[in-house]
């Protein structure tokens, strides 16, 4: 069965002959741009614009959207549009176009809160079942938890934290470590990457000793997902 493309369908409802002559025949026919056509490349043009914004985080007033559009179009503009509905202007082609935005932004808007809450739900039921597997692991002494398609790998290691930004005692870290000239070490890089450096043996003890009392240790725990081998 033949695929036809979306341009030539439109050659073919705009003029079926022009279609005859330019994909039948093989004609050399002179293209002629349709107002649906015009129309049509200047709302890709605005989605495209549209999409690249939002993708760099710039939500584009739907105001600016339309700015954009009406700019566009008489920027394109030439008297050789062909506008085949002899009830229809370019005006009323040019104020269709504008309405689209509102649907365009709207709809962008209401995706995005579905997206949010969708992957919030998704989250919360991943954690609950981490939580439901690790327990169980740890229950029947366990290091991997099997399902009929897919296994669970369950590892549990020791984890030593620093005060984030948001703990009071963080200020007080970083001025320990500004002390001894190494603060610029670790910031660069990231704090967590602390653990290392204190572990490393190329700090002094006397640092060493004044770092440990900002040290909290606990459990992190950490499940894997694999599929089983021959699993369907």
């Amino acid at each position: 069965m033949p695929v036809y493309s979306h341009s030539r369908l439109s050659v073919y409802e705009t003029c079926p002959r022009q279609y005859k002559f330019q994909y039948l025949d093989r004609l050399d026919v002179p293209e002629i741009e349709t107002v649906e056509r015009f129309l049509g490349s200047r709302v890709h043009e605005a989605l495209e614009a549209l999409y690249l914004n939002v993708r760099f985080g710039r939500i584009p007033s739907l105001e600016n959207l339309l700015d954009f559009l009406r700019k566009a179009w008489q920027e394109a503009w030439h008297d050789d549009v062909l506008i085949q509905q002899s009830d229809l202007t370019a005006d009323d082609y040019r104020r269709a176009s504008a309405a689209d935005p509102v649907g365009w932004v709207d709809q962008l808007g209401e995706l995005k809160d579905q997206r949010k809450a969708t992957l919030a739900e998704l989250d919360a039921e991943i954690e609950a079942l981490e939580r439901r597997i690790a327990d169980y692991a740890a229950e029947e002494g366990l290091e991997a938890v099997f399902g009929a398609t897919y296994y669970a790998r369950v590892r549990r290691s020791e984890r030593v934290r620093y005060p984030l930004t948001d703990d009071p005692r963080r200020q007080e870290l970083e001025d320990v470590l500004r002390r001894h000239g190494r603060w610029g070490e670790v910031s660069a890089l990231d704090i967590r990457a602390l653990p290392s450096r204190v572990r490393s043996g190329e700090w002094p003890p006397e640092l060493v000793q004044a770092v440990l009392p900002f040290e909290t240790r606990g459990e992190t725990v950490t499940v894997r997902i694999s599929k089983r081998p021959n699993a369907g």
